[in-house]
């Protein structure tokens, strides 16, 4: 067999053909980067656009990188075809600069990196922090922190909004907080906050704070019961303590409560107290109602229990309470009291009761003197009989000045509760009683007080009661 040789000079003008083909094939590196952050979108939406001059050969078009604190972030970004010059990267935060490199591809090679060029989208702002509310009875206030990115555009306000009502209270860029006012009671509220700036109109709301229920008018109250006590004109009524509410009691209202109507009220403005007495009460059936109340407002009436008899007044009594005001109960009694007789009034003359024969002589009867005996002092207090309820003797006030009297040794002053009544029953608000330490007893009765029989109660802490007849005349 015949070998052929290749000259040498044959092979070195063949390498001389296919260099410049190899050459050829290597890709440039584009020209011309350039990067332009974009103004919108949320503040992980932000978009920068890269643009480049297109590179002959590159029939897979180019690859571009984003770079954050020297390394690459995400996945490259493709533009394809050669002659594509420019390209939009997505998915990055408002505010922060960004790196970006570009090379060339084909089908068979790739360019080196170009070199970097940055820019920063300018987006909404991020989400604040979840925020925080106190309250003030139905007032709340809520509190936050700026965003840790305004989303490369100063923030300009912020919107706080209730989420459960819907209500909106917008504040300025430096404000961190916001009072919401006059909610109704016992409402649920909870708020967000939103950051905005002069790429959104809207922002992205925070986490919502935790939800609280704002106070509301006391329970309603329960345990009521109505019972007798040992005077027969008065009743008793007792309570448990109700749930307040979210806010501290200011007391209870006491409804006394006849036929299924109220005759009377009584404000008792102690807090702790679980029991009122209602005197001065004409014979019938009576029952009772409590609420409770706060600075919110009142609670619910209880319910009301099974009524009760109460004996009320004597006769004479009643009478005479009811004829001070032009009529009421006593029936043909209440004109008997002030006409003079022998079996109503007798008369000091001792030798009435010894010689049967006097009771004939007409000078006792006759005499002007007995006529001031059916004093209204006597006759038409409305105090109680029983011993068991010690009485004082009379005494006589002019509106606007002030009397003393003193307690008995078994009524103690320590936390005894006063009341002033007039002659139906009805309790005199603006009368003054005030009881020192030793048992005096002072009582003021307003100007422009009606003249008349009022009566003073004094209950100590061991429902001992005490009274005092007093007559208010005219200056």
């Amino acid at each position: 067999m015949i070998k052929k040789i290749v000259p040498l000079s044959i092979l070195a003008f063949i390498f001389t053909l296919l260099a410049p083909i190899q050459l050829a094939s290597a890709l440039e590196i584009p020209s011309g980067l350039s990067a332009t952050g974009n103004r919108n979108g949320g503040y992980s939406e932000g978009t920068v656009t890269i643009s480049w001059t297109p590179v002959a050969g590159a029939d897979n078009g180019y690859a571009i990188q984003t770079i954050l604190n020297g390394a690459q972030v995400g996945n490259l970004t493709g533009a394809t075809g050669q002659g594509t010059n420019s390209a939009v990267v997505s998915g990055l935060q408002g505010g922060t600069t960004y790196s970006f490199k570009i090379r060339a591809v084909s089908t068979s090679a790739v360019s080196p990196w170009s070199s970097a060029v940055t820019a920063s989208p300018v987006t909404s702002p991020s989400t604040p922090a979840k925020p925080t509310h106190t309250n003030s009875l139905l007032d709340v206030t809520v509190r936050w922190a700026a965003p840790a990115s305004d989303g490369g555009a100063g923030i300009t306000s912020y919107v706080v909004t209730e989420a459960n009502s819907g209500r909106t209270q917008t504040v300025s860029s430096t404000t961190f907080n916001a009072q919401f006012n006059a909610f109704a009671s016992a409402s649920k509220v909870k708020f967000n906050v939103r950051a905005i700036n002069g790429v959104t109109t809207e922002g992205t709301a925070s986490a919502n704070s935790d939800e609280t229920t704002l106070p509301s008018v006391p329970s309603k109250i329960i345990g009521v019961v109505v019972a007798r006590t040992s005077t027969k004109d008065e009743m008793r009524v007792t309570w448990e303590i109700p749930g307040n509410g979210g806010s501290a009691l200011t007391g209870f209202e006491v409804f006394l409560r006849k036929s299924g109507a109220d005759v009377q009220t009584v404000q008792v403005t102690d807090i702790e107290a679980t029991s009122s007495i209602f005197t001065g009460l004409s014979a019938g059936s009576y029952s009772a109602q409590v609420l409770a109340k706060n600075v919110i407002g009142s609670g619910e009436r209880s319910t009301e229990p099974t009524a009760i008899a109460i004996e009320g007044l004597t006769a004479a009594v009643a009478a005479t309470s009811g004829g001070s005001g032009g009529g009421g109960g006593g029936g043909g009694g209440g004109g008997s009291a002030p006409t003079p007789s022998p079996s109503a009034t007798p008369t000091p003359t001792p030798t009435v009761s010894a010689t049967p024969s006097a009771t004939a002589k007409p000078t006792p009867i006759a005499s002007p003197k007995p006529t001031p005996i059916p004093t209204p002092s006597a006759v038409v207090s409305p105090v109680p009989t029983s011993s068991k309820s010690p009485t004082s003797k009379s005494a006589t006030a002019v509106a606007g000045k002030t009397i003393t009297a003193s307690l008995p040794k078994s009524i103690k002053p320590a936390g005894a509760k006063t009341k002033i009544t007039d002659a139906n029953g009805r309790v005199v608000p603006a009368a003054k009683i005030n009881i020192s330490s030793s048992g005096k007893v002072s009582v003021t009765f307003p100007k422009g007080t009606k003249p008349g029989v009022y009566r003073v109660k004094v209950t100590s802490k061991s429902d001992k009661v005490w009274y005092l007849p007093v007559t208010v005349k005219k200056k």
